[in-house]
C-alpha cells in the first residue's frame, strides 16, 4: 500500500510540473532603457535601430553593416510619448518625418515595435535587443 501512495505522490507531483505554463512576455509598460532594431536589409545591408534612452528621449539611427566596418547613414533625436501599446516620436530637428507606431504582440513571447512615419519613408518592424545583463554568454 505505501508503495501505491509514494507512486501516486511521484506521478501527480510530475503532472503538476509537467502541465506548469510559463510566463508569457507582457508589452511594456515603459520604453525607457530599452533598444529596439531591424533584421539587417538583405538588398541594402541596412539595419534600423530606435535607442530609447530615458522616459522621453530616443534615437533612431540607420547603419549599412559591413565585413567589419559599419557606416553611419542616419541619425536622429527624437523625444516621444509611449501610451502602451501606442507610440508617437517627434524629431527633436523639426526637419525629419514625425513617427507613430504601436506595439504588437504576436505570440505568448513575441513582441514588436512597429513604426510609421507620416511621409511614408518609414515602416520597419523592430524587436527588442536583450540588455548587457541578460546576455547570456557561451
Amino acid at each position: 500500500m505505501r508503495k501505491l501512495i509514494f507512486s501516486a505522490i511521484i506521478i501527480a507531483t510530475a503532472t503538476l510540473f509537467a502541465c506548469s505554463k510559463e510566463e508569457s512576455i507582457e508589452i511594456p509598460a515603459t520604453l525607457s532603457n530599452s533598444t529596439w532594431c531591424s533584421t539587417i536589409n538583405s538588398d541594402t545591408f541596412e539595419q534600423t535601430t530606435v535607442e530609447f534612452t530615458d522616459s522621453e528621449n530616443a534615437v533612431l539611427t540607420v547603419v549599412k553593416r559591413g565585413y567589419g566596418t559599419d557606416e553611419l547613414i542616419h541619425k536622429v533625436e527624437y523625444s516621444y510619448t509611449y501610451n502602451a501599446p501606442n507610440i508617437s516620436l517627434m524629431p527633436k530637428d523639426f526637419i525629419s518625418s514625425k513617427i507613430t507606431g504601436q506595439m504588437i504582440k504576436l505570440d505568448e513571447d513575441y513582441i514588436y515595435l512597429h513604426l510609421i512615419s507620416n511621409v511614408g519613408d518609414l515602416d520597419i518592424k523592430l524587436t527588442q535587443m536583450p540588455s548587457k545583463d541578460q546576455t547570456i554568454w557561451q
